[in-house]
């Protein structure tokens, strides 16, 4: 078969499949992650009805370029083909579809030194958007291959600095669950206490730092498995991050909450992992702005925080002056009492810590209150 000069169009996404189909799939696809997504499927099969000058113009959700689900169909098309383009169309381009697009255009022919056109639309108009040139082999680099187009070439070199200075990922130090498989308005959940309920939390019960109990209460079976999980990432000390969001939000929980699928529980693989430490350093300024741009996706609709991303996050120990202060601030916040001159205490020692100059800094964070002879002078020990 020749082959077609191009493939275009829409392919469906999130499509319901029976068990049958996804055995299928499973074994006629090479490309799709754990998850079977019809618009993966569709970029693997376009890719072979062309000819070997042909190209594949689809407009498809713009997570392709983040989605940990999609490292298998991102590595495909970058070793096996040229990309041509992806256009971040943003949220609402179609009616009754709450999805995020993109424009994402291959070529079957494999070219030398490729160069994929990227950027976002704000309008429909596409000769007024501003594109970006980058090498293909630049995306054969990043981690889980993303496709991260929406960062500056001073951000790229920063947050390639912060990885650097770094001796661990956040998964050589913590295991990570979701919460129990259930909402908050389940009817499991109770507002009373009662033989076998716990006290309960979600997402919205998060900030920095902070916990806000709203008197909810979840009735326990550890016999359903697939749902509960098991009591030790509950009862045990760890840390809390929020699901929903673009940022990191974490708190430290020594009580004993439970919580719903919208939290993350991150527990230490040691006893020797500073969990206080941890939380001071992925609160930070400097690892949110790490973690917003290394994983930036222009999402505007439900954003999202993957464990996959989270796992990436880089860490690197202090000598227990970031732990310190972090149990203050928790501390305090319980009092209701005042932490930002001691949340500042903690980004300028994690910024010290990643070894970032004065004017790194001011990149990060524009009012940033110290004099550079002030920052210079923190001392870590």
């Amino acid at each position: 078969m020749q082959g077609f000069d191009i493939v275009i169009g829409n392919p469906p996404y999130g499509a319901k499949f029976s068990e049958t189909d996804k055995l299928y799939f499973k074994n006629s696809f090479k490309n799709k992650d754990s998850e079977t997504e019809s618009f993966i499927l569709f970029i693997e099969l376009g890719g072979t009805l062309q000819n070997q000058n042909g190209s594949l113009w689809f407009i498809i959700p713009n997570n392709i370029s983040t989605n940990p689900n999609y490292v298998k169909i991102r590595k495909h098309t970058l070793d096996n083909f040229s990309i041509q383009m992806i256009i971040d169309l943003g949220a609402n381009i179609f009616e009754n579809a709450s999805v995020d697009s993109c424009i994402f255009a291959l070529k079957k022919q494999k070219l030398e030194n490729s160069k994929i056109r990227c950027g976002k639309i704000s309008s429909r108009d596409l000769a007024e958007s501003e594109l970006k040139l980058f090498e293909q082999k630049y995306f054969t680099t990043t981690p889980q291959n993303i496709f991260n187009f929406y960062i500056s070439t001073e951000t790229s070199y920063l947050i390639d600095k912060i990885q650097s200075k770094a001796l661990h990922k956040l998964t050589d130090l913590i295991d990570f669950s979701r919460g129990i498989e259930f909402g908050y308005n389940s009817d499991y959940v109770y507002d009373n206490k009662g033989k076998n309920r716990k006290p309960l939390i979600a997402g919205r019960c998060l900030n920095r730092y902070e916990l806000r109990f709203e008197n909810k209460y979840i009735e326990v079976d550890f016999n359903d498995s697939s749902n509960f999980k098991t009591k030790s990432i509950y009862e045990n000390p760890k840390i809390f991050v929020r699901r929903i969001g673009k940022e990191i939000i974490a708190y430290l929980d020594k009580e004993n909450f439970y919580n719903v699928c919208d939290v993350y529980n991150l527990l230490p693989k040691s006893p020797k992992v500073d969990l206080y430490e941890i939380l001071g350093i992925i609160n930070s300024r400097c690892i949110n702005y790490f973690f917003s741009n290394f994983f930036k996706n222009a999402k505007e609709l439900f954003p999202k925080i993957p464990i996959k991303h989270l796992k990436e996050v880089p860490i690197k120990f202090s000598k227990g002056k970031i732990s310190k202060l972090a149990n203050d601030i928790q501390e305090k916040r319980v009092l209701a009492k005042d932490t930002l001159a001691l949340e500042q205490q903690v980004d300028n020692l994690v910024y010290r810590l990643y070894e970032l100059s004065y004017d790194e800094v001011k990149l990060i964070d524009p009012t940033f209150p110290l004099s550079q002879k002030e920052y210079e002078d923190i001392r870590l020990d």
